[in-house]
């Protein structure tokens, strides 16, 4: 019997020693991964960045595209105006 016993406790201390190093091994894995995330972040960080910086460029875009419509169209009714008071 004491064979048997010794035996069990041999085999549950090798497990237990087991459990510790895939324990180990997780914790690894997780901080990885955790750094990996931080990486993640900071690249989106600065995408994000860029996205804005380009929503804003084309918004001045847009706003020059409109101006320079309005200047076309002021021009030509003051080019039609000018025609008009020549033909009196």
């Amino acid at each position: 019997m004491n064979v048997i016993l010794t035996a069990t406790v041999t085999k549950l201390q090798a497990r237990k020693e087991a459990i510790v190093t895939e324990k180990d091994g997780k914790k690894g894995q997780v901080t990885d991964i955790e750094e990996q995330i931080k990486k993640l972040e900071a690249e989106k960080e600065l995408y994000e960045g860029e996205i804005k910086s380009l929503e804003a460029e084309g918004r001045k875009i847009t706003t020059n595209i409109k101006s320079l419509e309005k200047m076309k169209l002021d021009d030509s009714v003051k080019e039609h105006n000018s025609k008009r008071v020549l033909k009196k």
